[in-house]
């Protein structure tokens, strides 16, 4: 542990703080504290200035300061003590330490010695300077939790800063010594809180950590009694205890500790000689000791439910021989080489692991958890793990930043499930200034763990500090339905998004429980013939494991979203309606006569369904016309568009239709369409892992359909690839899977045809090229008004292409559209071409050049897996749900 003294505004600073300072440099060391002192010289306000300007002025140059110094030397075990924060500076601090990682945040101590109004330049305005105070303080100990402490050495100004701080604020005593002391003493106590979770009062703290918001916890102390009254008089939620007649600590005597209001509310019971089966069986939560009878803790685990737990206290390696589990146990340790064990968690079932995953996930900074077996937790601490996060842990302290990075760096890419090393890495590029690999890593970390709060956090706060407040509103919705309770530090950045209008904080107006919604989409023939060959037996599954096979194949995955309602409050359902195998077994199983049509089998799901919202993503089959023929009438009816419409198409009674391009969003108002609102596809990440060790065989590399007419354009280019592709002087390998009209296709395209690919297969196609060409089909249409031709692409691009070449890994050369940088920057994480000159030459060009292309299409999969999650994309959608639903 270091003590850093740390000065954000020095020459602001009263004598009172620099006589602390001083004494401070001097007595720690004394007593084997290693001291630092940090002094940062504000600049002057300028004469005219105005206050708004000034103020944030002087919190961005303390914030810069912050992180170049602090931000680059502490980590979770230093103490900080600031000395006399003004206004700005508390600003600075609080953005400063919200942006370091949960895990590495040091503790804090700051020292009061100016008036709340101080440092509010310009005009001082007492109640501006009241408000921001208590709103800064609340962040900050949301942030700091138990890490924080205030010290002020004057009782009148302690009594203004009282009623926001409280219990954080320690009066220091009058003599420089004494004051001295107060601080060193309570700089020891949190480096001693590390160990307390050996006691009984830390034994407390975990086990309420793991009970969580639960209620109708019964604790069953068959051993170690001698922690019983300290646990009853701390944890909450418990209705019942029962003691065992091995109990350490009779009943009689329990009582005389505890009390006899606390003994008669809770229900004590002594134990009986059944008690594994009579009782155990019925518990959330079984208390004992790791050193324990080995007969009574096999007896206990054996009588578990199975959602029950059994917590060992104590170093589960040294028990007793006689007691062996089948089941799964998780280790909780102290930090170190090797890290002390305190505790242990074990359970019968996969059901009570699943219980306490999120408590586990979100444990204190400073302890481990390590499953066994490890495929129980993939992500999970293991020894090697430790060993590694050690290593770069040392580097870190040792002020060795970009050495460490790199190492985890390298580390992260050979196993990239260890979310410990990733959460340092995210922390380190932040400190190095790399904002945005920092974001990429806190983003994986949260698709892997939703329920992670220090993730999410970290995650939201960098998200708004560049001013993506859409993405970082889906972010903080996602984790409130996975969260085992509300993070108060989220709170502040929840309030910055609503100012942008991008995050509903509302419920649905009159709903209650979760909303029904029906999506009902189409999928290509040749797909569905296809995927049945490949499934024989599964037509004769029922409809609901057909509905998952089709939807674990990824056809379509970019599009579709009752995979991810889920968990935003919908009971969602997806219908291929064109799908002759599913829909003709929901038929049957719904007795409805063989043979009956497509239109009529949808129609009946509706009704059967009942959905408040429903969702035409094929809106040209199931126009107003199938909706005119619904004897149910949904509550609100969205449809999504990204190409063409027929020009008898009608979307009269369509609430909402969704496009990723304008002109669409417009011609569906002119087809009768209530609102026309901007979405676009994302990128399925649970396909990222079957895509890992996919080496590129092919240079380059297409998927899609050749047809006359809609696809001219993409046609010559492509048959500008196969001229290029067999040029003696730079020939590369290329592979064209196409569909369509492939019969009238050129015979110089032929030594390069591939069968068409879809679902899983294409993303492995598209992960085997070192190369995949994006060309967006012509949107040409006839303007229903009148009757001229008219593009309705208007030089804008959304293309699903986009998503999956990105999100599988790979280099994507698209064409060159205006609105291109909305999604991906040209030249960074795509590559662009406006003619087959240009498209031919920049393939030449990286081929030439690996490392270049490697760059681009690292950067292109970080983007994409990142902003373009299918939980982000489904999050936006329950966005547009909540905007128009009445």
């Amino acid at each position: 542990m270091r003590l850093f003294i740390a000065s954000l505004n020095a020459s602001a600073n009263p004598p009172v703080a620099k006589e602390l300072a001083a004494a401070l440099e001097t007595r720690a060391p004394q007593q084997g504290l290693p001291v630092q002192k940090l002094e940062r010289q504000a600049s002057a306000v300028q004469a005219g200035q105005a206050m708004g300007e000034s103020f944030d002025q002087q919190g961005q140059e303390a914030f810069r300061w912050l992180s170049v110094t602090l931000g680059t030397q502490c980590d979770a075990g230093d103490y900080i003590l600031v000395l006399a924060p003004q206004l700005a500076e508390l600003d600075a601090l609080i953005r400063w330490y919200g942006s370091q990682s949960t895990a590495l945040r040091p503790h804090l101590g700051i020292v009061l010695a100016h008036a709340p109004g101080k440092g509010l330049p310009g005009e001082q305005d007492p109640l501006l300077s009241e408000k921001l105070y208590q709103q800064f303080s609340q962040q900050l100990s949301n942030l700091a939790a138990h890490k924080l402490t205030y010290f002020c050495t004057d009782e009148d100004l302690a009594d203004q800063y009282l009623p926001w701080l409280r219990e954080r604020l320690q009066y220091l005593p009058e003599t420089v010594e004494n004051r001295c002391r107060t601080i060193l003493n309570t700089a020891r106590s949190a480096e001693l809180a590390r160990e307390s979770i050996t006691s009984s009062w830390g034994t407390a703290a975990l086990l309420r950590h793991l009970l969580g918001p639960r209620r109708g916890v019964s604790l069953l102390d068959g051993v170690g009694g001698d922690l019983t009254s300290v646990l009853l008089q701390t944890l909450t939620g418990v209705e019942s205890y029962v003691t065992t007649a091995t109990a350490a600590l009779p009943l009689d005597q329990l009582a005389t500790q505890v009390g006899t209001t606390s003994l008669n509310r809770r229900g004590f019971h002594a134990g009986e000689s059944n008690w594994p089966e009579a009782v155990a069986g019925k518990m959330d939560l079984v208390i004992g000791s790791a050193l324990a009878d080995a007969q009574e803790l096999q007896a206990l685990w054996s009588a578990l439910s199975d959602g029950g737990v059994l917590f060992l206290q104590g170093d589960v390696t040294q028990r007793p021989e006689g007691f062996a589990t089948n089941g799964w146990q998780v280790d909780i340790r102290l930090p170190g080489n090797p890290g002390q064990q305190v505790a242990s968690l074990v359970g019968r079932q996969a059901e009570s692991y699943v219980q306490v995953r999120a408590a586990l996930l979100n444990l204190p900074q400073h302890l481990h958890w390590l499953p066994l077996p490890a495929a129980l937790e993939p992500a999970a601490l293991t020894p090697a793990r430790q060993e590694r996060l050690w290593a770069v842990q040392a580097k870190i302290q040792a002020g060795q930043l970009a050495a460490a990075a790199k190492d985890m760096a390298q580390a992260l890419a050979d196993d990239p499930d260890d979310s410990e090393l990733e959460r340092c890495h995210a922390s380190t590029l932040q400190a190095l200034g790399d904002q945005e690999g920092a974001i990429a890593h806190w983003s994986h970390l949260v698709q892997q763990q939703p329920e992670r709060q220090d993730a999410t956090e970290a995650l939201a706060r960098a998200l708004t500090s560049l001013g993506e407040y859409g993405i970082a509103g889906a972010i903080i919705d996602n984790h409130q339905q996975y969260g085992t309770a509300p993070s108060p530090a989220l709170g502040p950045i929840r309030k910055a998004v609503l100012r942008t209008s991008e995050l509903i904080p509302e419920a649905l107006p009159e709903h209650q429980g979760r909303i029904g919604l029906l999506q009902i989409h189409t999928f290509y023939p040749a797909y569905l013939e296809q995927f049945y060959a490949r499934n024989p037996a599964l037509p004769g599954q029922d409809f609901a494991t057909q509905i998952k096979a089709l939807e674990a194949d990824a056809f379509s995955a970019n599009h579709m979203l009752t995979p991810y309602l889920g968990a935003l409050g919908y009971e969602a359902q997806l219908i291929v309606a064109n799908d002759p195998v599913s829909q003709g077994r929901w038929a049957a199983q719904h007795g409805l006569p063989n043979g009956i049509g497509m239109m009529e089998v949808v129609r009946r799901q509706v009704e059967a369904y009942r959905p408040e919202i429903l969702y035409l993503s094929e809106p040209i089959s199931f126009d107003s016309r199938f909706l005119e023929t619904l004897s149910y009438k949904p509550r609100l009816v969205l449809g999504w568009r990204g190409a063409l419409a027929p020009p008898d198409t009608r979307w009269h009674g369509f609430d909402v239709m969704l496009s990723g391009l304008s002109g669409i969003r417009e011609l569906s108002l002119q087809l009768g369409a209530a609102h026309g609102v901007h979405f676009f596809p994302g990128h399925p990440n649970w396909i990222n892992p079957k895509l890992n060790g996919i080496i590129p065989e092919t240079d380059v590399l297409f998927t899609g359909q050749w047809t006359i007419g809609q696809h001219e354009k993409r046609n010559q280019q492509l048959l500008a690839l196969a001229d290029a592709a067999t040029d003696p002087r730079a020939p590369f390998s290329l592979a064209l899977h196409l569909s369509g009209q492939t019969d009238n296709a050129p015979s110089s395209l032929a030594p390069f045809l591939r069968p068409p690919v879809y679902g899983l297969d294409m993303y492995r196609a598209l992960a085997s090229a070192r190369i995949v060409v994006d060309s967006r089909a012509d949107h040409w249409m006839f303007d229903p008004l009148t009757g001229q031709p008219k593009d309705v692409g208007r030089g804008e691009t959304v293309n699903m292409r986009l998503f999956e070449v990105t999100g599988a890994g790979r280099f994507l050369i698209t064409e060159r559209f205006d609105n291109l940088s909305d999604y991906f920057e040209p030249g960074l994480e795509v590559e662009t071409f406006s003619d087959r000159e240009e498209l031919v030459d920049k393939i030449r060009y990286y081929l030439a050049h690996p490392d270049k292309l490697e760059a681009i299409a690292r950067r292109g999969k970080e983007r994409c897996r990142r902003d373009y999650a299918m939980e982000w994309r489904a999050a936006h959608f329950d966005r547009i749900v909540r905007r128009h639903f009445i």
